[in-house]
């Protein structure tokens, strides 16, 4: 079991999902495990990305900015921004969607638990409607094929 908690770098990329950023960062601000770190990538978006985050970026010092000269795409951009990670693990938020306020804790004390270096959650859709769906990734996702190491 860890002295301290470990710290929890969090990426988020962004292109062409402005409307939804502020809710996305408020969500992961907002979480009851505080040992985070938040890299944004902005990659190449059209819209006002470094005004928003740079509103955040005053009130947390948590948050990092990093803008990309050219749209270089979802791979390469959370890829930048695991290279600005300095956490013992990553996460993957798309800047369209938000956490549950417990999400970030949850997943750590899993990871804890069961000494795994790999924790993953089921997704709840939520749709315009008001209608959700949920997805358990566990039960629902791709299936590991042992016998070849593959999915």
């Amino acid at each position: 079991m860890y002295k301290t908690l470990p710290k929890i770098s969090i990426i988020t990329t962004v292109f062409k999902t402005e409307e939804y950023l502020p809710k996305c960062i408020e969500s992961i601000l907002s979480q009851t495990y505080k040992n985070i770190q938040l890299v944004v990538v902005n990659d190449c978006s059209p819209g006002n990305v470094v005004d928003i985050v740079k509103e955040y970026e005053v009130l947390d010092d948590r948050i990092e900015l990093v803008s990309c000269e050219k749209n270089i795409g979802l791979f390469h951009a959370r890829l930048t921004g695991a290279d600005m990670a300095t956490g013992e693990y990553i996460m993957f938020i798309d800047s369209d969607d938000c956490i549950g306020v417990d999400y970030v804790r949850l997943l750590v004390y899993a990871a804890m638990e069961n000494n795994a270096d790999i924790v993953k959650a089921q997704i709840v859709n939520a749709y315009d409607s008001g209608e959700k769906s949920v997805f358990n990734y566990i039960i629902n996702g791709p299936k590991l094929d042992l016998k070849h190491g593959c999915i």
